[in-house]
């Protein structure tokens, strides 16, 4: 019997840790991590948040999302490193291609039953003329539910947080756990 309470209650733990997830991908092609350090001091003078054309027209299903809300939250960690600058010579250009908001009846009464909330972009360091000389792929997902973790404003936020620790924990070289490949 206490077996089975232990695995009762070992259930909700482990489905609260694989609930919320984050990575970051490069491609075989991209620079590998040595050259990835050379950015980590990089400062940029602008920050360009885009959406595929696929994105765009999944905004009247996904109302909850706000590119501003995010575009915001990847400034402020960039300032916060201390990687702005309006006399740096790179730019940062952030494409989102993926998005998908669950409903709050859904998040709530099913939780991870309904799938994930995630925000999937790819992310452009432009350097001199705007050339790309870095690019990487960030992807965050929320699937938590209840009435703790399905309300609106705590998912989204958490998605918004998520994308740009790991986007500034990139470019920094914090990122200890990115995924090269698929």
């Amino acid at each position: 019997m206490t077996k089975t309470y232990r695995l009762l209650l070992l259930l909700p733990m482990i489905t609260a840790l694989s609930a919320c997830a984050g990575t970051v991908k490069r491609s075989e092609n991209d620079p590998k991590p040595t050259m990835v350090q050379a950015y980590a001091t990089q400062k940029f003078s602008s920050v360009t948040l885009d959406l595929t054309p696929e994105v765009k027209g999944k905004l009247d299903e996904n109302i909850k999302f706000s590119p501003d809300a995010l575009s915001t939250m990847v400034k402020r960690r960039l300032e916060n490193k201390g990687l702005m600058s309006n006399s740096a010579q790179s730019n940062l250009k952030v494409t989102i291609t993926d998005v998908r908001v669950r409903s709050t009846f859904n998040a709530i009464m099913w939780g991870f039953m309904a799938g994930d909330d995630r925000i999937v972009g790819n992310v452009e360091v432009q350097g001199p003329g705007n050339k790309p000389v870095n690019h990487f792929e960030v992807s965050a997902s929320y699937a938590l539910g209840g009435f703790g973790g399905g309300q609106d404003d705590t998912r989204m936020n958490w998605l918004y947080e998520k994308f740009s620790e790991l986007l500034v924990a990139e470019l920094t070289g914090e990122n200890k756990a990115a995924s090269i490949g698929h």
